[in-house]
């Protein structure tokens, strides 16, 4: 995979750094009021220092999210023949935006950005068009990246966790 933009890896102390000065792909929904989980107001206050953010690493859903964010887009590759990669770099938009940052799921040959989500199955039909946040989210990931288009993916599983359908977007330039 080429890229003439260089990333930070994710986890380091550089990434974190980087993470708290600036305004992710995954922060722009609650930028934009299209968060229901956090206002702007709270990520204001959490990147300000005035609020520690949540400890999201024993939350149910973000747990499932992480552990099916891989044969979900395993499956989309599979489905789609397209070839992506994971990412675990973070971005910064070129001057004087560097602080809208986007640490892209997964990316396909071009920077093309890849996200995955895994909604809860009674959530279906919400996914019909791209839901707002996460269509936010890819196209700041666009913007960083420079990407002509991005793909938004979302897999549904049975109750025992096998994926029973994916539902895909593609999210081109406004």
């Amino acid at each position: 995979m080429t890229t003439d933009k260089a990333g930070i890896p994710a986890g380091t102390p550089e990434w974190h750094a980087a993470r708290a000065q600036g305004i992710g792909a995954s922060d722009v929904g609650s930028v934009l009021g299209l968060n229901p989980y956090k206002s702007a107001l709270r990520l204001w206050s959490e990147k300000t220092g005035r609020l520690t953010p949540p400890n999201l690493d024993n939350n149910p859903n973000v747990m499932r999210g992480v552990a099916l964010e891989t044969p979900i887009a395993e499956a989309f590759a599979a489905q789609s023949g397209l070839t992506i990669k994971p990412c675990g770099l973070l971005f910064q938009a070129d001057a004087p935006y560097e602080f809208i940052l986007a640490t892209p799921d997964f990316l396909m040959e071009g920077m093309i950005p890849v996200e995955i989500k895994a909604p809860s199955a009674h959530n279906r039909r919400q996914w019909q068009s791209p839901q707002p946040m996460y269509e936010a989210q890819v196209r700041q990931q666009m913007f960083v990246l420079g990407a002509p288009y991005g793909i938004l993916v979302a897999g549904f599983t049975d109750k025992n966790g096998k994926i029973t359908e994916l539902v895909s977007h593609y999210i081109n330039p406004l």
